[in-house]
């Protein structure tokens, strides 16, 4: 007579993500939430592990391809009258809640423009 092997549980997503998102909420147990779900608390330790693993990921490919994942705004701009080019100046405006940053640039200068902003986004 041969004793079987416990098989593995398996969870279904929707599973994984209540839980996670319970465990995420202010003041939460891991071990309070994994027990209302009838689970191991070690399980629910090793999902949290993993998703904040595949968003550490996720958020560094979003690095590698560029500003938010490489998706740009295309935008067309008016041509200058011959000479105004150098009257003109890149404007870039930066809102993060209240603040407001905003930074004027010589267009001759773009392509230094461009470097600084490449170099902030990373």
């Amino acid at each position: 007579m041969s004793a079987k092997t416990p098989r593995r549980r398996r969870y279904d997503a929707v599973l994984k993500s209540s839980v996670l998102s319970e465990c995420a909420k202010p003041g939460a147990s891991v071990a309070a939430v994994a027990s209302a779900y009838g689970l191991d608390a070690d399980t629910v330790h090793k999902w949290r592990y993993q998703a904040r693993k595949r968003l550490s990921s996720a958020s560094r490919a979003d690095r590698s391809a560029g500003a938010h994942g490489g998706k740009f705004v295309g935008l067309s701009v008016p041509s200058a009258p011959a000479g105004a080019a150098a009257d003109m100046n890149i404007c870039i405006e930066v809102r993060r809640g209240n603040d407001v940053v905003v930074v004027s640039w010589p267009i001759a200068a773009a392509i230094q423009c461009a470097a600084l902003l490449a170099q902030c986004m990373r």
